[in-house]
């Protein structure tokens, strides 16, 4: 069986299954759509299933990518576009429409005054890349064009965020959050501790570090958790520190600019509660990329903690401690909600 995470060959086997090849092995049997004019040549299986009408579920996710667009940055627009494609919708219909693809580049046009349309694309697609190769995939997966040359992860990482520019952006922008999301005294007592461990964390030498530092951001939904957060990431990022943001879920990932889930960031695979064999507990799988991006990083940020399985935590502890010749340590925020767990 194929799913529709499997990619543009989802769409081959919806198009093998509604439309016979007549004996002709030709890949253009399949991408090609005849109507009453000229025969059109598509450039994807999912392009094709769509224009055979095979697929048509389009108008929903044109919806709610119209709704990202509206409220959202362009960076949260790459990621729910990525989402939404390893989930198996249609995007390429997203994709090729103009208005609805420069929202996913616009803020980089807007934040590079000099920046042409055609090297802001450029720019999009190596994001992309990035998110989806994050998830162990690609745009070429999925027929979508690529970028020439996709920079490594951490050397993407530092490009982006340890540069002058983007560190005053980030001071600016925690400026604007204090501004506009005052902490109250609870808050700003938590704000000082974080930081000023995280200050003494990264002036310590690696060597001299003996275990992981945790902070936990509790309360329930409403009393300012994502906010603390954004201002925490804001802080670190304007001091040109390299931070890595994950979450339990991919809608959860949204809500931070570059966040992922953790299963992604650390290489866990996703299990089925009834296959878990406690013995022989699953490990992480974390690939060069990622373990050179993770190695550049001191701070974690992981959103919806206590939603993840403690199995998934102490094999991140475990990897972290074999991943290198010597074990490398972190401070980890955490936030929690508790009133969102479940009483067993």
């Amino acid at each position: 069986m194929l799913y529709r995470t499997s990619g543009d060959i989802y769409y081959l086997h919806l198009l093998l299954l509604h439309k016979p090849s007549r004996g002709d092995k030709d890949n253009l049997t399949y991408i090609t759509v005849h109507g009453g004019g000229e025969p059109l040549v598509c450039a994807s299986y999912q392009q094709s299933a769509i224009a055979h009408g095979i697929v048509d579920s389009i108008d929903n996710v044109r919806l709610t990518f119209d709704d990202m667009c509206e409220f959202g940055t362009a960076a949260q627009c790459r990621s729910y576009f990525v989402v939404l494609t390893l989930h198996g919708y249609e995007t390429h219909a997203t994709f090729d429409n103009d208005q609805q693809r420069s929202f996913m580049y616009m803020d980089y046009l807007q934040f590079h005054i000099k920046q042409t349309i055609e090297n802001a694309q450029v720019l999009m697609l190596l994001d992309l890349e990035h998110l989806f190769r994050k998830s162990r995939s690609s745009l070429s997966k999925f027929g979508f064009p690529t970028p020439r040359r996709v920079p490594a992860e951490v050397e993407e990482a530092i490009l982006k965020w340890c540069n002058e520019d983007e560190m005053e952006r980030q001071g600016e922008l925690l400026a604007s959050l204090n501004l506009s999301c005052p902490n109250n005294a609870e808050q700003q007592n938590a704000y000082n501790n974080i930081m000023n461990s995280i200050d003494e964390f990264r002036n310590t030498h690696q060597d001299l570090l003996t275990s992981h530092q945790f902070h936990f951001i509790g309360g329930p939904g409403g009393t300012g958790k994502s906010a603390l957060f954004r201002k925490l990431h804001a802080a670190c990022c304007s001091k040109g520190l390299l931070i890595a943001i994950c979450a339990a879920t991919s809608l959860a990932a949204l809500l931070f600019e570059g966040a992922v889930t953790a299963h992604s960031l650390f290489g866990y695979p996703v299990e089925d509660k009834d296959n878990v064999d406690d013995l022989n507990p699953t490990r992480c799988k974390v690939k060069k990329e990622q373990a050179d991006f993770l190695h550049e990083v001191s701070v974690i940020f992981w959103d919806k903690y206590i939603s993840n399985d403690c199995n998934l935590m102490e094999a991140v502890l475990e990897q972290l401690k074999m991943q290198w010749e010597k074990p490398r340590y972190y401070v980890f925020v955490c936030a929690v909600d508790f009133s969102q767990v479940s009483k067993r």
